[in-house]
């Protein structure tokens, strides 16, 4: 374990260690993630976040800390996904410097731990408050790279929606094991010059994609749509149920070159918010690559805000 862990020195000339979470450390350590600007939640909630790591099989063990004595200075969570990939919650570093620096160690150690034999993880991702400057060189400097900053997009929806009406020729598709190629082949078409976290393209292979998909939210197939057009997969749209909430994620939507500046997307945000109505949901969310300007017009022509911005990093094995 010596190699997971570094000494530096803290403001008050305590000693620093970075290591894996420690015994009764996980609530504290909870408790310090889950706040905000260097603060700590309460143990209710970070009790709270303990039933739902229960119940989602998340490995709380995987914590790594930043420790100066019993003090808990910086902590890490992976949250690993099917698919390779693991995202990395964290505390907070507020506007200090040497806070930066060990939580930027601690995400150092929890990255090398995830990327070892142990986890196989391929994908690390992170996502950052723009305010985390100070936070973000560091990461740089630990070979942490652009994905996209990401905005957070949402509308409340009231009253049912229409359904969409599509296109003489074009049909629907829903997922299936016998369906599994079309959808494979559509989403692969729709990476062919798209703005959406161009990054991430090609860097997995498409069954990881797949997959990392379906463990987004609540997963139901009937919520995936294929957009058919004679007799090819022309796009997509991966809508799932957000746990907790009265709402549908989508998850992802892309068409293929051929089928853009069709109004295709139009009709397919109309069916997202068709099937809020149908589902007696309220509300639809949605992230996207902020240089990605002719989704997020698609997505504000349907009344959608943003609510909140993040600038998403990653490093690969």
């Amino acid at each position: 374990m010596s190699g997971l862990s570094n000494i530096f020195r803290w403001r008050d000339a305590t000693p620093v260690e970075v290591r894996p979470v420690g015994p009764g450390e996980i609530e504290p350590a909870l408790r310090l993630i889950l706040g905000s600007y260097g603060g700590r939640a309460d143990s209710a909630t970070a009790a709270e976040f303990e039933g739902f790591a229960q119940e989602r099989e998340i490995d709380l063990t995987t914590i790594f800390v930043a420790a100066a004595g019993p003090k808990l200075v910086a902590t890490t969570l992976p949250i690993a996904s099917p698919g390779h990939t693991a995202l990395l919650m964290t505390s907070t570093a507020g506007a200090s410097q040497v806070a930066a620096q060990h939580l930027a160690r601690c995400i150092d150690a929890s990255t090398n731990d995830l990327m070892s034999p142990r986890h196989s993880i391929r994908i690390v991702q992170i996502l950052l408050e723009a305010s985390e400057h100070r936070l973000e060189r560091e990461l740089r400097a630990l070979g942490f790279v652009d994905v996209a900053t990401l905005i957070y997009l949402q509308r409340t929806v009231s009253r049912p929606s229409p359904a969409p009406v599509f296109a003489q020729g074009v049909s629907l598709v829903t997922y299936s094991p016998q369906t599994h190629d079309l959808f494979s082949r559509a989403i692969l078409a729709s990476y062919e010059q798209s703005l959406d976290c161009p990054t991430l393209h090609n860097r997995r292979g498409i069954e990881d994609v797949i997959t990392g998909h379906r463990a987004t939210g609540e997963y139901d197939p009937e919520l995936w749509f294929c957009v058919m057009e004679a007799g090819e997969p022309r796009g997509v749209l991966l809508l799932a149920g957000v746990s907790g909430h009265d709402a549908l994620e989508l998850v992802y939507l892309g068409l293929a070159p051929a089928a853009r500046g069709r109004r295709l997307g139009d009709a397919l945000l109309q069916l997202a918010l068709f099937e809020i109505g149908n589902r007696r949901l309220s509300q639809l969310t949605l992230a996207v690559d902020a240089l990605n300007i002719p989704a997020i017009r698609l997505y504000h022509r349907h009344g959608l805000a943003e609510v909140h911005r993040r600038l998403a990093l990653m490093k690969m094995a």
